[in-house]
């Protein structure tokens, strides 16, 4: 064999191995959601199409991040439900087959524990908790509105909500200790506190800004998911309604506050419950 093809065949061997080395990368993973996904079922989620290597390149169409297959993924309107559950079963098997016949995702998926929680790793699910509220704090009062059913219907009390905030509290004064100045704040931005806690809690995050462009919307940070909050009765209308009830209302003053910090775990106790009245919407 001359050399020149030995050369060629070493470096083709190593880009497969370094093309390869994507089903083992978490990063990489997460990286190939779909940003133009939307009404797809649960069997074809941005992570369960990531798996196998494909990435969102335009709407209802997947590319192979190695191969570079394209894998149309259109589900026609239909009033047949059977029709439409074998049409997500024959999409999903093209999740597989759909690929050239010597790319290595269909042997080689991502391994199902890079879409799992890290509930080995109490430390780093903490963390992410953490990063997700301070995000979500930034919305301030374009957060939704949250009724006292509605955090039951998540089996969610009073009391729970509370030891979060604490645990919240807790850390983040231990990561500021020399930042005591800020938490003067604290106390006028308190009805934010609870909304970003439950979101945090089930997994949202406040998307980065596109460009120019500032709106109210949070992403989930396992399958990518956007939605916009304008769509929800948001902390900003629920203050202007206790406006009209009760003049002397501190939650207008919010708006101008930043950057937003949690008040000590004493605080968050005593003045979570008096902030707004009872029966309204916190």
């Amino acid at each position: 064999k001359e050399p020149s093809d030995w050369s060629e065949s070493t470096n083709g061997s190593s880009q497969m191995d370094s093309l390869s080395l994507e089903s083992t990368s978490k990063e990489a993973y997460f990286s190939r959601h779909p940003l133009k996904w939307a009404g797809k079922p649960h069997e074809l989620s941005p992570l369960v199409c990531a798996k196998y290597g494909w990435t969102n390149v335009e709407c209802d169409m997947l590319k192979c991040s190695s191969c570079q297959a394209f894998l149309c993924m259109s589900l026609q309107l239909t009033f047949d439900f059977n029709k439409y559950k074998e049409r997500c079963v024959e999409l999903k098997k093209a999740l597989c087959t759909a690929h050239e016949k010597f790319c290595f995702w269909p042997d080689s998926p991502c391994p199902d524990r890079f879409a799992m929680l890290l509930v080995d790793e109490p430390r780093a699910l903490l963390q992410d908790f953490l990063d997700r509220f301070q995000s979500l704090c930034q919305l301030e009062l374009q957060l939704p509105s949250l009724r006292p059913e509605d955090m039951k219907n998540m089996s969610l009390t009073e009391e729970k909500i509370s030891l979060l905030l604490q645990l919240i509290g807790e850390e983040l004064e231990h990561k500021m200790e020399g930042e005591k100045p800020l938490m003067k704040f604290a106390m006028e931005i308190l009805p934010v506190h609870v909304p970003a806690c439950i979101l945090a809690l089930c997994g949202w995050t406040c998307s980065a800004a596109s460009g120019s462009v500032h709106l109210s919307v949070i992403t989930c940070s396992r399958c990518m998911r956007k939605v916009g909050l304008w769509g929800f009765h948001q902390l900003e209308s629920a203050g202007q309604e206790l406006d009209s009830c009760s003049p002397s209302s501190a939650l207008p003053a919010a708006t101008e506050r930043s950057p937003l910090v949690p008040t000590s775990p004493r605080r968050m106790l005593t003045r979570s419950q008096d902030t707004l009245p009872p029966g309204s919407e916190q």
